[in-house]
């Protein structure tokens, strides 16, 4: 990239699939990404719930929600992690086992407003079959994102990240934290414009 210490694996988009990765082939690229020479690896992911974007996010050992203050961003990201939470759900359960049937039947039911969220249906199941889905109850309370409001343009912006936190909390049971409060910055346009770090423009 020319910044000490900084490499880019970029996408390649123009590249037909490439946005639609088989299993097997995501699950070569989650094991040669374990084996990088790297402090730290940094995914950035799409926008959007597609079950690629969200088991990269999920392989991650932090997770961070971009969001701007607008209500479509807060319920797409509400969306993307309610997708997350059954997921996890999902895939701490072999392909046709009791417990599997039982999550697919809860995600296909509405729970916004039902006063069930995902981690109470994972507390029931843990209860009604013990020792078996322990692993899911786990995963699902471990699954803890932080939330950067980027593009804010007044402190009270920060007022939609507290309502995506709140339904959250409600409906999934997942607790969600706050990183970072960005301003709305027009040298990000030039960055992007002139294909340089914004840090290095003059």
């Amino acid at each position: 990239t020319g910044q000490e210490r900084l490499w880019l694996i970029p996408g390649d988009s123009l590249l037909p699939g490439t946005a639609n990765l088989d299993w097997g082939t995501k699950r070569r690229v989650l094991k040669e990404m374990a084996r990088l020479p790297a402090d730290f690896v940094l995914l950035d992911l799409g926008a959007g719930s597609s079950y690629n974007v969200v088991d990269f996010y999920l392989a991650a050992s932090q997770g961070l929600l971009v969001i701007n203050p607008e209500i479509t961003s807060v319920l797409n990201a509400y969306s993307f992690l309610k997708t997350a939470a059954f997921r996890v759900l999902l895939s701490a359960f072999p392909p046709k086992a009791e417990e599997r049937a039982e999550v697919l039947a809860f995600a296909g039911a509405k729970t916004e407003g039902s006063g069930s969220s995902f981690l109470a249906f994972a507390e029931e199941l843990a209860g009604r079959f013990p020792g078996k889905a322990d692993l899911a109850l786990a995963s699902l309370r471990s699954l803890r994102p932080q939330v950067i409001l980027n593009r804010a343009k007044a402190p009270e912006d920060a007022d939609l990240g507290y309502r995506l936190r709140d339904i959250s909390r409600k409906n999934l049971g997942i607790e969600l934290g706050f990183s970072g409060f960005l301003l709305e910055d027009e040298g990000v346009g030039r960055s992007v414009a002139a294909r340089q770090p914004l840090l290095a423009l003059d």
